[in-house]
């Protein structure tokens, strides 16, 4: 594209190939990288995010944060690229964290779209939350007013040993996916009327997406994304008021968790 890279990743198609250059010249202190990485979803080229990769010949000269979502990957100066047609492949060292959950690697891909492509295994007891959000009407206590409040809670918790394959995207939301590598049984919060709690088997490829959260602006969690199986109870609590219940026949149910980060059932039941 004229400026002398690897590679440039955008979050949006370039309309105006010259006037996107020129503006991005602007943008890099006249240092160029390796590999760039632009959020130009905003039309205020100023407010561009630009995430960039420095190589000296095929090292790392420096450590590289690429942050989203409230997950940070690092990877280590030092590392190694081997350049391919469709991306390349880091070897040397990474890390990848959010707040105190820590996971390190030695080796992670880069495809052509600008993701990172690597494999984690949970070791912390606390493990991975997958949440679900939605809005329903409430009173506003300080604002004395009824408006729309967020409900949310943790719908399942992977164990530790869960191992997970990870694309993660620098810039785009919907191309983030952890998937489970084994078929995993785990309890979720949803409960029995007498306080069981319904367990849940996650089938190997089970997909945690990352979802938009509405405070703060931009910021993200993981929900379920896919389909799973409850057992366990007869008489289960669907709502999280503690009013809703329902039957399950044969013990098992299918559940289907959408990537609007609810979860429905995936067929009727009485």
């Amino acid at each position: 594209m004229g400026l002398l890279l690897d590679r440039i990743f955008t979050s949006s198609p370039i309309q105006d190939e010259s006037g996107f250059l020129e503006r991005l010249q602007g943008l890099l202190n006249g240092r160029t990288p390796d590999y760039l990485w632009v959020d130009n979803r905003s039309s205020q080229y100023r407010c561009w995010r630009i995430q960039k990769l420095y190589l000296t010949g095929e090292r790392l000269e420096r450590d590289t944060a690429f942050s989203y979502g409230g997950w940070t990957l690092v990877v280590h100066k030092g590392s190694r690229i081997h350049r391919q047609e469709n991306g390349g492949r880091l070897q040397g060292g990474f890390s990848f964290r959010k707040e105190e959950k820590l996971f390190s690697g030695v080796s992670l891909s880069l495809d052509e779209r600008g993701r990172f492509l690597f494999e984690i295994t949970i070791l912390d007891e606390e493990g991975i939350s997958a949440e679900i959000r939605y809005f329903t009407r409430g009173w506003d206590t300080f604002l004395r007013r009824w408006g729309d409040v967020e409900v949310r809670g943790e719908v399942f918790k992977l164990p530790s040993g869960a191992a997970l394959r990870v694309c993660f995207s620098p810039l785009v939301q919907e191309e983030t996916i952890f998937q489970l590598q084994e078929t995993l049984e785990v309890k979720s919060s949803f409960t029995s009327v007498y306080g069981d709690a319904l367990s849940l088997q996650l089938p190997a490829g089970f997909p945690l997406v990352f979802q938009r959260a509405s405070e703060p602006e931009g910021r993200c969690y993981l929900a379920p994304g896919g389909r799973a199986y409850g057992y366990g109870v007869k008489k289960l609590e669907l709502g999280m008021s503690g009013t809703e219940y329902v039957g399950m026949s044969g013990g098992s149910l299918p559940l289907l968790c959408t990537w609007a980060a609810c979860m429905v059932w995936d067929r009727a039941v009485g």
